[in-house]
């Protein structure tokens, strides 16, 4: 079933949940993390191991030297096209770069527009994974006319989202900006139109 996730509305306090890079860090800095933790939360955390520990920034330097050999070694032996995919999505990944993203999710195709924060070899699973954010829909604040607020709507991109290439269907980079809420949905309903053809 082909759908769309259209978010409307956050919530005034939205959960947001830490990024996979992030959670990576605290990985490599030894923080303990649980799924109730915001991305606040897992800051936070970092900050206090590195205040308890005047030797962390030696640890996270020595750990992230033979994470990177073992990575350097699988990427040795990745195909060609591989090669290619991973060096595609990090010069996404560097420039924060915005794609409408067709993919799968259970049985369901879905289509958003998606920023593409980080790309990563999964070394266990074998496979290129890209870390997005998803956006949401929400009214914000820009001014004051001498008599009441002036609000509009803008695109929030906070919500981490982990794809392997595997769950990609298509993707194009679209440029789009927080104001453009309109373009967000007639981008995506013409995609939804094309796919349902």
């Amino acid at each position: 079933m082909l759908k769309s996730l259209f978010r409307l509305f956050a919530p005034s306090k939205p959960f947001v949940s830490p990024t996979q890079k992030q959670l990576d860090y605290a990985a490599l800095c030894g923080v303990a993390i649980s799924n109730d933790m915001d991305r606040e939360a897992v800051s936070n955390a970092i900050d206090a191991a590195f205040a308890s520990d005047p030797k962390l920034k030696f640890k996270i330097s020595a750990r992230r030297k033979r994470k990177a050999k073992d990575i350097q070694v699988i990427a040795d032996e990745m195909s060609a096209a591989d090669k290619r995919t991973l060096k595609k999505w990090e010069s996404a990944a560097d420039e924060h770069d915005h794609f409408i993203v067709v993919y799968k999710s259970g049985r369901d195709t879905i289509v958003d527009i998606l920023e593409c924060d980080d790309v990563r070899f999964d070394t266990v699973a074998k496979m290129i994974v890209i870390e997005f954010f998803s956006p949401h829909i929400e009214e914000v604040l820009v001014g004051w006319d001498g008599k009441k607020e002036i609000r509009e709507l803008e695109l929030c991109w906070d919500q981490p989202l982990t794809l392997s290439t595997s769950e990609i269907i298509k993707s194009k980079k679209i440029k789009i900006f927080e104001d453009q809420v309109k373009k967000y949905q007639s981008a995506i309903e013409r995609k939804l139109k094309e796919l349902s053809e």
